[in-house]
């Protein structure tokens, strides 16, 4: 079955869920130009156990801010 398509703001939101904590203020413009799952390779390393499902962020006590990902995506 495929899944349904999220809208900008509705993965915006996923990220909350999951942990990341979103501190730059064009997050939907970085979507739009970027691409979640051109993204989503950038955060594994930032992930829990993404090799098993488990896709929450936060591989140590603190959290995992979305700058700290997005430098390494340069």
């Amino acid at each position: 079955m495929r899944k349904q398509a999220k809208s900008v703001f509705e993965m915006i939101e996923l990220l909350k869920q999951r942990g990341l904590t979103i501190d730059v203020p064009d997050m939907p413009g970085i979507l739009l130009d970027n691409n979640y799952y051109r993204l989503s390779a950038y955060f594994r390393p930032f992930q829990k156990d993404p090799a098993n499902g488990d896709n929450d962020f936060g591989l140590s006590k603190e959290k995992c801010v979305l700058s700290c990902v997005s430098m390494a995506c340069r």
